[in-house]
């Protein structure tokens, strides 16, 4: 079974006259790093991702790479990895197989 592993996580602060400042003052975090894929075989539904210091996690936006697409699923606390059948049609979850992949993120929470 693939694991997600996350790497270089630093906080986002911003600096200036930003809605952000805002949300930072009531508590909210921003966070970004890198999430790597170890390169065992993908689980259907999903790989388990938490990002540290963010137990409430809001919004988390992944870099698309490789030609997939990476969802994260908010009700499961599971990272989600799509791609396109090349039918043309809706992209289907990636097949449980090998996956290496090493996306960016950036999250937002409490």
């Amino acid at each position: 079974m693939a694991e997600a592993t996350i790497t270089n996580v630093i906080d986002v602060r911003a600096e200036g006259n930003y809605s952000l400042n805002s949300h930072e003052a009531r508590g909210m975090k921003l966070k970004t790093g890198y999430v790597t894929f170890d390169g065992g075989d993908y689980a259907a539904g999903g790989i388990a991702f938490t990002v540290t210091g963010l137990p409430n996690l809001r919004f988390i936006q992944f870099e698309s790479t490789g030609g997939y697409v990476i969802d994260y699923d908010y009700d499961n606390g599971k990272i989600q990895v799509w791609e396109s059948a090349g039918d043309g049609f809706n992209l289907d979850e990636y097949a449980a197989a090998a996956i290496t992949l090493a996306p960016r993120f950036l999250a937002v929470g409490y």
